[in-house]
């Protein structure tokens, strides 16, 4: 019984080892890269269409949706555009990051800020 417990032992070694070797270095890289979360591109060209009052910006690849910033007020969106209708009257601050899957992406820095004042009777309705 003993005898049979050390042959198993000792082909296990030399299967792990002869595994080991198959597997180059490049192969371990690409292993340790697979676990490696990929960090969303950060949305750019934010602009506001006046006469819609609808916050636009340019889509990131493999964005499951996007966070909208305004002022301290977060909201979330599925599309690269957010309507800014139901805002009350004053000037915010915004800024959107993309959300990632938290799977193989992670969610974006948050972009640059611009500055929007909403004035519903001189227009922007």
């Amino acid at each position: 019984m003993k005898q049979t417990a050390k042959v198993l032992v000792l082909l296990m070694v030399v299967m792990s080892m002869l595994l080991m070797t198959a597997c180059g270095a490049d192969d371990v890289q690409d292993l340790i890269n697979s676990n490696t979360k990929t960090t969303l591109a950060t949305p750019t060209n934010l602009r506001v269409d006046e006469a819609n009052a609808l916050l636009l910006w340019n889509s990131v690849e493999y964005a499951s949706g996007y966070t909208v910033l305004v002022g301290e007020t977060t909201y979330l969106t599925n599309t690269n555009a957010f309507s800014l209708h139901n805002l009350p009257n004053g000037t915010y601050t915004i800024s959107v990051k993309a959300n990632g899957d938290g799977i193989m992406y992670v969610s974006s820095a948050y972009s640059n800020t611009i500055s929007y004042t909403r004035n519903a009777s001189s227009g922007n309705e």
